[in-house]
Formats: C-alpha cells, structure tokens, sequence
C-alpha cells in the first residue's frame, strides 16, 4: 500500500515579496522579527500558504489563477486614476472624489 503524503504549497521569498506588494529583504526581515513562519532548506526560505493567511491577507488566494499578480494589481490601480471616459482624472477631480468618500 503507497502513502500518499500531502504536502502544502510554499512559497520561494521572492513570490510571497510579489504577492505582498514589499521587496524580498522585507520579507526576510518580517521571517527574522517572528512575523513569518518558514522552512529553511539549504540556504533557501520556502513560506507555506497557511502562513501568509496568518498575516490576514487571506484573500490573497484570490490572485492563486492570476501569472503576475503585480501587474494585475497595476491594471486596477491604472483603471482607479481614469474617468469614466477612459481619460485621467484630474488633480480636481481626484481630490473631490477623496473628500465625497470622507
């Protein structure tokens, strides 16, 4: 009879930077402070997928089918700073709708 094992999904330092939107030294700054778990094999942190949730960025699943989550996240910032016309926003018009939402 074959044990199958179930291993959860890890994480190398630079993807979890990427998905956390921080640099990689952050990361390993947040693994050296506690605030991360990790498993070091070799020289190499690898961060499970239950540790990030830990830090409550739970709906970071939601970027799981997503190739480049950072640029994904650029395209929604791009579509807040257009109009509803597709053109800029103005200084104005930016600082009115931050004032309307206060």
């Amino acid at each position: 009879m074959a044990l199958a094992a179930k291993y959860e999904t890890t994480y190398a330092v630079e993807e979890v930077a990427e998905l956390l939107h921080i640099s990689p030294g952050g990361v390993r700054a947040m693994i050296r402070r506690g605030e991360l778990r990790f498993v070091k094999i070799g020289r190499r942190y690898l961060i499970p997928e239950s540790a990030i949730d830990e830090l409550g960025f739970g709906a970071i699943k939601l970027f799981v089918d997503i190739k480049k989550p950072s640029a994904y996240v650029r395209s929604i910032r791009r579509r807040s700073e257009q109009a509803r016309d597709g053109t800029k926003k103005t200084k104005e018009a930016f600082l009115a709708e931050i004032k309307a939402a206060e």
